[in-house]
Formats: structure tokens, sequence, C-alpha cells
């Protein structure tokens, strides 16, 4: 029988929600406080020796958090009335980890705040104003581990009583976090600029394992927006669907296998072409000479680009928008045009999500920019394509598989 749409929220104000309000609440004194004891204009970026170079208002630089927090809160709190294909029972599976992933989000936007304060001109500075850069890193690497192993042990606990949207949650979420693990090299190339930005003061280490917790209950919560969303808009995880029922998963394998990795070479060798043929004669020195990363580095690292970012704009993305469209065009069912939009819109997004990193290596000139949404575009529609015939494990195994054969092309050429 086809899953009962629940249309109204759970209860509100129950004695749980107590924390959360309170931290909202601890932050909007906190806010209220700075704004008025703090200068109107303060400094909001900071050169490698810790002077500042860039000046922004005192009121944005708060208030933004206290922005950020109002939309989590009411988001992950009205999220049953959101229209999603999630049974009642399903809901009550994972409305416990998307209360955790809510509160423990404030909770790091309260921190947030408060190492904002520690940056302003009346801030401690030296030995004091290192410390209270190091306790903000350890306090969110110290909630994100708790929140990530009570995740697990909730999980464990229920896994008798478990339903499909429990376990298919767990398996995406351990997924992304073998995918994050994989871009480890990648994040901590981009450490020291990012760490000399925000005046971080904390060694790198430390800065690297307090982000990826933090990466974890970001993906935690896209997963769990994203299964409500891919089931309205008709698609879905076959493959990850037959292993929580235990049914047959080599036919579900087999449907698709060898259609992504022909998509996925074809991928490879089409980009690279268009690449050599048109764009490397017009590219910088700094991006035409490539990364100089070594062959078993591209492999590791493809397990982000193959995982993560197709959760996010496959899996999440591109489902969210085949709804809102389809809602704001009051269409009975999704229909081709709907779908055919949501994957040009998120190969459009996966474009432009690339522009940041060019951006860090070489100045983003029309060639540069052209380069990054037209390659990115050709592996974006076909991913997004395989998403809606075959399902997410498709879109994965084609966009990995697509990374190796061209890290491989590119190591023999």
């Amino acid at each position: 029988m086809p899953a009962t749409v629940i249309n109204k929220p759970f209860r509100m104000f129950t004695v749980k929600e107590v924390l959360p309000l309170c931290i909202i609440s601890l932050a909007v004194g906190f806010a209220a406080y700075v704004m008025a004891t703090a200068p109107a204009t303060i400094p909001i970026h900071f050169s490698d020796s810790g002077q500042p170079n860039g000046w922004g208002s005192r009121d944005g630089l708060i208030l933004v958090p206290l922005l950020i927090m109002a939309v989590v809160y009411l988001f992950a709190t009205f999220y049953p009335m959101l229209p999603v294909a999630h049974s009642e029972q399903e809901l009550k599976q994972i409305s416990p980890y998307a209360y955790v992933i809510k509160t423990v989000l404030l909770a790091l936007l309260l921190a947030f705040q408060v190492d904002i304060v520690s940056h302003l001109p009346t801030a401690k500075s030296g030995p004091a104003g290192q410390f209270q850069s190091l306790f903000v890193i350890v306090f969110i690497l110290g909630i994100t581990t708790a929140c990530c192993l009570f995740l697990f042990r909730s999980v464990k606990n229920r896994a008798a009583a478990s339903t499909r949207a429990g376990h298919r949650f767990l398996i995406i979420w351990v997924a992304c976090a073998v995918g994050y693990l994989s871009g480890i090299p990648l994040i901590r190339a981009m450490l020291p600029e990012f760490t000399a930005a925000v005046r971080i003061t904390a060694p790198p280490a430390i800065v690297l394992i307090a982000l990826l917790p933090l990466c974890l209950l970001a993906m935690g919560l896209a997963i769990i927006i994203a299964d409500g969303y891919s089931r309205s808009a008709g698609m879905g995880t076959p493959l990850i669907d037959a292993w929580v029922d235990k049914s047959p998963s080599w036919p579900v394998l087999k449907s698709f296998l060898f259609l992504s990795l022909v998509s996925a070479l074809a991928v490879a060798v089409t980009t690279i072409g268009i690449d050599r043929v048109f764009f490397i004669p017009l590219l910088p020195a700094a991006l035409s000479e490539g990364s100089g990363s070594t062959l078993w580095q591209d492999l590791i690292t493809s397990l982000y680009g193959g995982i993560v970012e197709e959760v996010l704009l496959r899996y999440l993305l591109m489902s969210v928008i085949v709804v809102a469209l389809r809602k704001a065009c009051r269409f009975q069912a999704t229909n081709n045009t709907l779908i055919w939009t949501a994957i040009l819109a998120s190969s459009f997004v996966f474009g432009v999500s690339h522009l940041p990193i060019t951006a860090a290596i070489a100045p983003l000139t029309a060639p540069v920019v052209l380069r990054a949404l037209l390659l990115n575009g050709i592996g974006g529609v076909l991913f997004g394509w395989l998403y809606w015939k075959k399902g997410l494990e498709s879109s994965i195994v084609t966009h990995f598989m697509a990374n190796v054969f061209g890290s491989i092309i590119l190591s023999f050429s």
C-alpha cells in the first residue's frame, strides 16, 4: 500500500523543545548585549598576520547567525508539514534525528556567534584570544561527535523495529561519511587560507577534525529532507531498498551497472576531448598544467564527488525542484518537463559549485567560467537522467567512475 502522507505537524511545544529554545534565547540575549557595547563598524576579514583588512557592519554580522537559527529551527520543526511522501511511522522514526541535528546546529551557530565577538576590537588578544578560539573549535568537535555517536546508538537500539526510512538514512549517511573522509586531502589543502581568513588560531588538524563531524550533521539533515522529496518526485534508491528489504539485490545492480560504466567512460572521454580542443589553449598556466596530485589521490578523492555531490545535487536538490515546480504549477503528477527542468537546474548548480575551487587556483575569466559550467554540466545532465531512470545508486556509480576514468586517462596522456 502507498505511504499515507501526513499533512499536520507533530506537537511543537513539548518538553524536548526547551533546549533548542533556550539556545535561541541565549543567542538573542548575547546579540543584544554585543549590539549595545560593540562599535557600529567592525573588522570582518583579517590578513595572514592577523591585521584587519576588511570592515563591515556590526549589526549584519551579529544578526545573520540569528536569522539562520530561525530558519533552521522553523524548518526542522515544521518538516512534517512539507509535501513529502513519508508515512506516520517513518516520520516518527526520522524525527529524533531531525531534532538532534537541529539542536546541535543551533548550538554551533551560538558558538560561531561567540567566536565572532572574540575577534572584535574590544576582545582579548594574545594567549587569551587564542584559547578562546581553541575552545570554540574543541566545543564544535565535542558536541558534533557526541551527536554522531547518538545517531549510531539510536539506530542500533532500534534495529529490530526500525523502518525502511531509518535503515535507508543510515546507509546513505555512512556512505557520505566515507565520501567526506576521502575528501580530506582536498580539505586539508584549503585549510591554511580558510583559517587565516577567519582568524582561527587553533592548529589546522583540530580545525579539520572539527569540520568533518559538522559536515556529517549537515549531510544528515540533507538526507532526511531528500528522502521524502525523492519519493514524492517518483525517484529513489532501488538498490538500497533491496538491501533494506533483504530481497535479491543483484537484479537491481545488473539493471544499471553496465549502463553506468559506459556512461561514465563517455563522460570522461567527451569532457577531456572538449577541454583539450577548445579550452586548454585559453586557460591560465595554473589550470592547464593540472592539479599536480597523484593518480591514487585522484582516485580516492573521486569518492567524495561520486557520493556526496550526488546526494546533495541529485537526491536533494533535483528532487526538491521537481516537487516545488509541481506544486507551483499545480500539476497532479510529475511529468517529463518538470524532471528535465530539474535536471538542467541541478546541472547548472553543479557547474557553479566548482567555481570557488577554480577561483582559488586562477582568476575567473570568461573561458574559465564557461569551461566549469559546460564540462560539469555535461556530466550533471547525464547523472540527473540516470537518477531519474535508474535511481541514486546509478548516478553515484556513474559520477565516481567518470572521475576514475578521467584520472586514468589524464595520467597516461
